[in-house]
């Protein structure tokens, strides 16, 4: 029987914003779309399609997205997903197009830049595409990369905090999205809609106080002596920000351990049973056989 020798607690990470004007996306330059991983849908997934402006079929590469072709007099379609792949119908079910499986063709509005349109009922910007495998595809939401911001601001930060706060929440989820948007790339999308990546609630949360602080600070990164700058953020970091050596082992200097006076400080307290200890431990690969005691041996500078 051993006892545990160290015990350390991390608090979420908050960096410092260092604004400066203009640039593309660092980390993904040519990125003008992302993808976002929406949800899962069958192989037999259809959907009622509704655009003021037609519709049109995309063809999606490297970050970039050109029409193929255009469906301007239709109002109505539909859409069918199978295992062959996707269809695009007329309201009297004739095929107007058809993508094999695999193939990053998506469908959307006569205008993907600007037309809000409907698939299912729910409203979306951007184009559809589906990618997947044997039993399900995933539904994957092509936007243009600022109309992205628009759907994740308002869930990140409430929509009536005071302009200068949203903007600022604006450049870190710019920021994030533009250094941390191949985390599913193997999946054949950008982010996906939790906090895993950042929460996107689309079109259906956008707010007006939201999109003013994206469009004011359009093109806007966080950077660092002239580098980007990964944005992790949070709601609280107990009035001091952790160390990342401390929390994923890399030396980053500008995410060092030091305490913000703009957020209060918060205490709390997690309480663990010698056998629930054991059980998180052995999860980890760490197996110590029977708890009898801990004891804190060092501490992070948080």
């Amino acid at each position: 029987m051993r006892s545990i020798r160290k015990l350390c607690i991390g608090l979420v990470l908050l960096t410092a914003f260092f604004f400066t004007g203009g640039g593309a996306a660092f980390g993904q330059e040519d990125m003008e779309y992302i993808r976002v991983g929406l949800k899962s849908v069958s192989l037999d997934y259809t959907a009622e399609l509704s655009s003021e402006d037609g519709f049109g079929i995309y063809q999606y590469e490297n970050g970039k997205v050109s029409q193929l072709q255009a469906f301007s007099q239709l109002t109505q379609a539909r859409l069918s997903v199978t295992a062959q792949g996707m269809s695009l119908l007329d309201p009297s079910g004739e095929v107007l197009y058809t993508a094999s499986q695999g193939q990053t063709i998506a469908v959307g509005p006569g205008d993907m830049e600007n037309t809000i349109w409907q698939v299912g009922g729910s409203k979306y910007r951007g184009a559809m595409m589906f990618l997947g495998g044997s039993s399900s595809v995933m539904m994957i939401n092509v936007m243009p990369f600022e109309a992205y911001l628009y759907g994740v601001v308002p869930r990140e930060m409430s929509a009536s905090y005071p302009l200068e706060a949203l903007k600022a929440q604006a450049v870190a989820a710019r920021s994030f999205a533009a250094l941390s948007g191949t985390t599913h790339k193997s999946s054949g999308y950008d982010v996906c809609t939790s906090t895993h990546c950042q929460v996107y609630g689309g079109v259906s949360c956008e707010a007006s106080s939201c999109t003013q602080a994206v469009e004011e600070t359009a093109g806007v990164y966080a950077r660092v002596g002239g580098e980007p700058v990964a944005c992790y953020y949070s709601a609280n970091n107990g009035g001091y920000i952790d160390d990342c050596r401390d929390v994923w082992g890399s030396d980053i200097s500008y995410l060092k351990a030091k305490a913000d006076p703009y957020n209060p400080e918060y205490t709390w307290v997690e309480g663990l049973s010698a056998g629930e200890l054991e059980q998180k431990l052995a999860q980890q690969g760490k197996s110590v056989g029977s708890v009898t005691g801990v004891e804190i041996v060092s501490k992070a500078e948080s």
